[in-house]
């Protein structure tokens, strides 16, 4: 694909897209209240779910949409929840967007965005030491890419990182004919588009884009790992296959594959969402706390 076109064609698309995603939200009132920080002349903004102690650990979500889509917005229902159940400072931000910005635009930004509140945590009553990320698809890559990031770097590394139905694998590792064929909701195709938009080939093969490429010694020391999987996803294969390279290389890993679940279902406010959330809270609370 010519990737100046499907750069063009993504940024069409992302009106009319984000537009569907706020109707499927319908008028459900948001938890979290709006925050804005200013990190080196920018503003990052977020929604904040203040913790309940006076030292709360700190839980950043990350919202997916393929990098082309998706808004801070987009995890309220499961942040609250991780709000309410543990008492965490929660912070949902956003970040700059494909194709206005490109790899590793968002992952820095995230990145720097963590690493400010961890060094304001006292502004917050919360606790650098203690800091876990998450999140949902394309969010999940970038929750992956984070632990990475921070292995790397040395300065600080995630508790917990919690890859729900995560997009892991940008660079064609996995075969298409291992991949579940999505007609409803993620293609084939359209995960190709958002690729390619999002990276250019020689970077889809880097770790902190593909972190399913990366080697069991870069595994080694990365954070314990809660990794939710949809039956029917194109993307099943990715988190399926990340648990077992984890725990290969020695890594605590709790994994879940969600039967007849569709791509995106722990957004939604249905039963089958609310269970998928509810696993989420649980497998949390086992690997943190033992329960």
């Amino acid at each position: 694909m010519d990737r100046d076109l499907v750069k063009q064609k993504l940024l069409e698309s992302q009106e009319p897209m984000m537009a569907f995603f706020l109707q499927q939200k319908g008028n459900r009132p948001l938890f979290g209240e709006l925050l804005s920080v200013e990190i080196g002349g920018e503003k990052h903004r977020m929604r904040y779910y203040p913790g309940k102690g006076p030292k709360s650990p700190m839980y950043f979500d990350i919202h997916g949409g393929g990098f082309v889509w998706g808004t801070m917005e987009d995890g309220d229902l499961f942040c609250h929840a991780v709000n309410e159940r543990f008492g965490f400072a929660v912070f949902a931000p956003e970040y700059p967007l494909t194709p206005q910005a490109e790899y590793p635009q968002a992952l820095d930004w995230l990145y720097e965005t963590i690493q400010y509140l961890r060094t304001h945590a006292e502004t917050y009553q919360a606790d650098a030491a203690n800091v876990i990320v998450g999140g949902r698809s394309a969010g999940g890559n970038l929750a992956a890419a984070l632990c990475q990031k921070a292995r790397c770097e040395g300065t600080f590394q995630f508790r917990l990182q919690v890859l729900d139905h995560p997009w892991l694998d940008l660079c064609r590792m996995i075969p298409e004919e291992e991949r579940y064929q999505a007609e409803d909701t993620l293609s084939l195709e359209m995960l190709e588009g958002m690729a390619i938009g999002y990276a250019d080939e020689e970077q889809r093969s880097e770790i902190f884009c593909s972190p399913l490429a990366a080697k069991e010694a870069q595994m080694r020391e990365l954070s314990p790992a809660i990794i939710q999987t949809c039956e029917m996803d194109s993307l099943r294969a990715d988190g399926d296959l990340y648990a077992e390279r984890l725990k290969e290389a020695g890594v605590r890993v709790i994994h879940h594959c969600f039967r007849n679940a569709l791509h995106g279902f722990t957004e939604g406010t249905d039963s089958m969402a609310e269970e998928g959330r509810r696993w989420l809270l649980d497998a949390m609370d086992e690997m943190l706390f033992g329960g």
